[in-house]
């Protein structure tokens, strides 16, 4: 009997839905030295590379990587604008600095839709794989 439920616990954990997007656990998020940037690190260098590649707009880059103010309340959160800065690939990490400086104290939502390119070429040629992903990885900075 002990054993049957054990069984039935390690299945129902070992099925459970994980998210979609692996590089949750993978990317890093630091605050800069001077507390003027975030820097993401640990980032894949194919995704690195057809970032740099592509002559990207404020506007699309906040679509990749956007920083918001955190809302006190959590259902107000999806009205927030994401902060307006500069992007910029440096050294393998991409910095985000926004054109007004992070206030001390205050806690910023930090989301990127970037997901795992996958190595299998039969994945890539499909019309919804991409390196930009919906499934949102979303990180809380406190300064």
């Amino acid at each position: 009997m002990r054993l049957s439920f054990f069984c039935l616990l390690f299945f129902f954990f070992a099925c459970q839905n994980k998210s979609a997007n692996v590089l949750k656990d993978e990317i890093k998020i630091e605050v800069s030295q001077d507390f003027s940037s975030l820097i993401f690190s640990n980032i894949d260098d194919y995704i690195l590379k057809n970032l740099s590649a592509d002559t990207l707009s404020n506007s699309m880059w906040a679509q990749t990587i956007a920083v918001y103010p955190k809302a006190i309340d959590e259902d107000l959160q999806d009205l927030e604008k994401p902060i307006e800065g500069k992007y910029a690939i440096k050294d393998k990490n991409i910095v985000f600095t926004p054109n007004s400086s992070f206030k001390k104290g205050k806690s910023y939502l930090v989301e990127l839709y970037l997901q795992n390119p996958s190595g299998d070429i039969t994945e890539n040629l499909k019309t919804n794989s991409s390196l930009f992903n919906q499934d949102a990885i979303q990180k809380i900075i406190q300064f």
